[in-house]
């Protein structure tokens, strides 16, 4: 994402990043440099409100060295600004470089991390048949670097989705798991329960309830009838074999 911009063969190089939002950002060092200063970092200070800082114009799709993930930056207008309140003679040529200016290109078009392996654009005042136009040159850098800045985030996206599917089956199994040792610990404790003469399980205690219920209806209905009819207390039988259910099964009347 960088490149390196040089107005003459032997001046000094302006490193270049091409940010997130396809603007040209410069180094305020690289201008201290052109501009003749001797303490970059000094004339830094004067333009904080310009600068912004790597990591916030690159996309955080991935990590960058430090030295571009901190490097001081302006944007193309504000370096003009900033060269011409120095130097307008200098700033004009910067300008017309980037529109209609000539260079040759040293090394290959790769997107460099750092800007001191970055390409090379060595301005020249005459057109040859090696040299390129500055600016189709960066619009071309550009638009790659674009598609590339595409790719890249089409594939963390795929990432962060396979990463996150396999955090929620891994979720899911661990999930089931916990209801499986819930299951077998509540097995247990009912097995413990039982050997110990407490109370059965769910289906033993579902069944004795209704055993329990069918003994002790017929048993009651039997047993108020016939003391019923024995005593003469009693001739219907559909009452008998109520009121005996009732006083068999409701203790509170006993």
């Amino acid at each position: 994402m960088w490149f390196q911009l040089a107005l003459s063969m032997d001046g000094p190089v302006l490193g270049i990043l091409v940010g997130m939002d396809n603007l040209l950002y410069f180094r305020i060092l690289d201008i201290a440099s052109l501009l003749g200063k001797k303490n970059g970092t000094m004339f830094a200070k004067c333009f904080t409100n310009d600068i912004v800082l790597g990591n916030h114009v690159l996309p955080p799709t991935q990590q960058y060295p430090k030295q571009t993930a901190r490097v001081q930056l302006v944007t193309r207008n504000a370096a003009l600004h900033i060269i011409g309140r120095k130097n307008k003679k200098l700033a004009k040529k910067l300008s017309n470089t980037l529109e209609t200016g000539y260079a040759y290109v040293q090394g290959k078009r790769t997107f460099e991390y750092s800007y001191k392996q970055s390409p090379k654009l060595v301005v020249v005042d005459c057109p040859h048949k090696n040299t390129v136009k500055v600016a189709q040159w960066i619009r071309e850098f550009t638009q790659d670097l674009e598609l590339q800045r595409k790719r890249d985030f089409e594939f963390l996206r795929q990432y962060i989705w396979s990463v996150s599917l396999e955090s929620g089956m891994n979720n899911r199994e661990e999930a089931e798991n916990h209801i499986l040792n819930n299951d077998r610990m509540m097995e247990e404790t009912v097995e413990c329960t039982i050997e110990e003469g407490g109370v059965s399980n769910a289906e033993n205690v579902m069944e004795g309830v209704r055993n329990s219920g069918e003994n002790v209806s017929m048993e009651g209905v039997r047993n108020s009838g016939e003391n019923a009819i024995d005593e003469g207390e009693v001739n219907n039988a559909e009452h008998v074999s109520m009121e005996g259910y009732i006083m068999q099964n409701i203790p509170w009347r006993r």
